[in-house]
């Protein structure tokens, strides 16, 4: 459960002027970095209308015209993050980073970035190093909370989202991730008491809403899981996740008919939607149809074969331990 890392336009701006000394500037220099000026108005006009190929092409030729421009070079990470061309991004924000070192936006836009290439590591000292900089940033905090809670160390995670919260209590974002961060660490009333706190400041973001029914179905509050799984469904149709969790519990209530209907519109959404299968095969199983429980399974075998097996086992659960009773009376007579 985390907030929604992409890149805006308004997460690139960082303040830095053009101007320079009048014995370093000339005539031609002020044309170039003009020029630059230019391209980079260009390039944010594309990144608005979702251009980002066009940006990231203005934006680079702004930079190989004002090299040390971090301006320049954080608009072409964000365009090439929004292309998913994560190490291209990462290597803008670093020359960023190199022209405005004191910066701590630049170090969260690097963070980030280092932190969606999966170099959680790396993205933990950017972030560490925008704190340094500016220790009373919430936006800072929060990224840092979201890269422990990628590194499995929920303690600190929720630690440094708690900051985050107390510099900027209305943070919807963060609520969401101490919500999923108190799940792990299995606190789920104070997951649930987040979550409901991040609803109300963001109603319509389907995830929060979707979140707070999984930690509900762990509390075993399952009509209330399926409230807020409604909810999530109203503002994205096509949230297969919110699907598959809808149906575990229904299935908990015995309404396979329902569970059965959720995990084929999963699947639906999502044909190689694995733990969806596992989970129709489970259904077919329960309301007693074996032959489309191992139609699941078939289709398992080639996408999880992992998951594949306990299902197998559920599915043949009574023949394998008629065959290991034979087995063991056969040794047992030898």
């Amino acid at each position: 459960m985390s907030r929604a890392t992409l890149l805006s336009a308004a997460f690139i701006t960082v303040a830095l002027s053009l101007t320079s000394t009048s014995a370093q500037t000339n005539a031609n220099e002020g044309g170039r970095l003009k020029l630059a000026e230019a391209l980079h108005a260009k390039a944010e006009s594309f990144f608005k209308e979702g251009r980002y190929d066009e940006a990231a092409g203005s934006y680079r030729e702004a930079a190989l015209l004002a090299p040390e421009w971090a301006k320049a070079h954080s608009g072409l990470c964000a365009s090439r993050f929004k292309l998913g061309e994560n190490e291209a991004a990462a290597e803008a924000c670093r020359r960023a980073a190199e022209s405005q070192p004191d910066s701590p936006q630049v170090r969260v836009n690097l963070g980030r970035v280092l932190k969606e290439s999966g170099r959680a590591g790396e993205a933990a000292e950017e972030a560490r190093v925008a704190l340094r900089l500016r220790p009373d940033w919430a936006v800072a905090h929060g990224l840092l909370g979201e890269i422990y809670s990628d590194l499995g160390r929920y303690e600190e995670a929720a630690g440094s989202f708690v900051e985050a919260l107390r510099l900027d209590p209305g943070d919807a974002a963060s609520l969401n991730n101490l919500g999923g961060v108190y799940y792990k660490l299995g606190r789920l009333k104070e997951a649930a008491a987040s979550l409901e706190r991040a609803a109300g400041l963001s109603p319509a973001q389907p995830a929060v809403h979707g979140n707070l029914g999984v930690v509900y179905a762990e509390m075993k509050r399952y009509e209330r899981a399926l409230e807020c799984y409604r909810r999530a469904l109203e503002l994205k149709p096509d949230y297969a996740e919110v699907y598959y969790h809808a149906a575990y519990a229904q299935l908990r209530l015995r309404r396979y008919e329902e569970a059965r209907a959720s995990c084929l519109r999963a699947v639906e959404l999502r044909p190689d939607y694995a733990k969806a299968h596992q989970a129709l095969g489970v259904i077919y199983l329960a309301s007693g149809q074996k032959g489309e429980a191992l139609g699941q399974y078939k289709k398992l075998e080639s996408l999880d074969p992992a998951l594949a097996a306990p299902l197998f086992k559920l599915i043949y659960g009574d023949k394998i331990l008629d065959a290991r009773s034979r087995t063991l009376a056969s040794a047992g007579a030898k």
